[in-house]
């Protein structure tokens, strides 16, 4: 049995003895950052072979689960498949090298989506912005009540609890809010623009909100969007990319890494150019419902190109 050679040309070495069924040939990782003895397939293209190398080594930044997707994704014989596949023309492109970088970094950035923790942070903006709309309320109801007793009190309140001017000018000199950068940035830049408001500010002219108000103000918006959270169908999600993946009540995995592809891949389309230098991002629905079962860790699945077909971001309609 011949081992195959390292390419320079941003894919597999050519020529080379094709692996029998049910199994391959591997390379022995000769890359020297690899320090956990990593066997490549030799059908692995190069830079991904240096990719997975950093991925995989002593001291890696990677999260356990993106070490195992990244060995999975060159050993696993599945993977021939993809590799070889001449619908990968970005693979033959004059941009291979890097195509190849980033596609496995998206392969395991979409391995590493967790839809259960986001659906938890979900749950904790709603709670937490219901929170926000009752201190809003008690806090303009405050201001009102000291408003109200400033007549009668002797007491003599700072002018920043009702003039928003002021208490923007002393909050950003307030050396415990405000960097020393923040706030030369503020004294060279706003600050002498506002003094012209600040001239006009006591005229009949001229009116801006009070504290109370701006406070009521935020207070109105924060109940509104309390409103909308509470149905999933008017939560305003951040595109529909958002909105498809989090509407249902439940996770899915594999919709969550086919998407998480689509959307890695079609933000780089540019950097995945065929040997015409025309783009040529979108995978078929069959390498990548392998590349999906071996991120993943997960066998053969019965009709599984299908579900996936089902699962992919249609860009045309507007789904970011």
């Amino acid at each position: 049995m011949r081992k195959c050679g390292l390419s320079s040309l941003g894919r597999p070495p050519e020529n080379r003895i094709p692996s029998p069924a049910g199994s391959a040939f591997f390379v022995k990782g000769a890359y020297e950052g690899c320090a956990m003895n990593l066997d490549f397939c030799c059908w692995v293209p190069d830079p991904v072979r240096q990719a997975c190398a950093g991925v995989c080594s002593a001291d890696t930044p990677y999260r356990e689960s993106s070490v195992e997707a990244a060995k999975r994704l060159v050993t696993d014989p599945r993977m021939e498949t993809f590799y070889r596949s001449e619908s990968l023309g970005w693979a033959r492109g004059p941009n291979a090298d890097i195509a190849w970088r980033l596609w496995f970094d998206a392969a395991l950035d979409a391995a590493n989506v967790d839809e259960d923790a986001s659906r938890e942070a979900i749950k904790r903006q709603r709670a937490n912005v219901s929170e926000l709309v009752r201190v809003l309320d008690e806090a303009r109801d405050l201001l009102n009540e000291i408003e109200q007793d400033e007549t009668s009190a002797p007491i003599s309140i700072p002018i920043e609890f009702t003039d928003v001017l002021y208490l923007l000018d002393a909050t950003a000199q307030h050396p415990g809010i405000v960097d020393d950068y923040d706030r030369s940035r503020y004294e060279a830049n706003a600050r002498p623009r506002l003094d012209e408001i600040f001239r006009f500010n006591g005229s009949r002219a001229c009116f801006i909100p009070s504290v109370a108000q701006l406070i009521t103000g935020l207070s109105a918006s924060a109940f509104a969007l309390q409103a909308q959270l509470d149905d999933r169908a008017t939560i305003p999600w951040r595109g529909q990319f958002a909105a498809d993946q989090f509407t249902s009540q439940k996770s899915n995995k594999y919709r969550a890494y086919v998407r998480g592809v689509d959307r890695a891949m079609w933000e780089l389309r540019f950097e995945y150019t065929d040997e015409d230098q025309v783009e040529c991002w979108r995978l078929p629905d069959s390498l990548l419902a392998i590349q999906c079962k071996v991120a993943l860790g997960e066998s053969d699945l019965e009709g599984f190109v299908e579900r996936m077909r089902k699962h992919r971001l249609n860009f045309e309609s507007g789904e970011l």
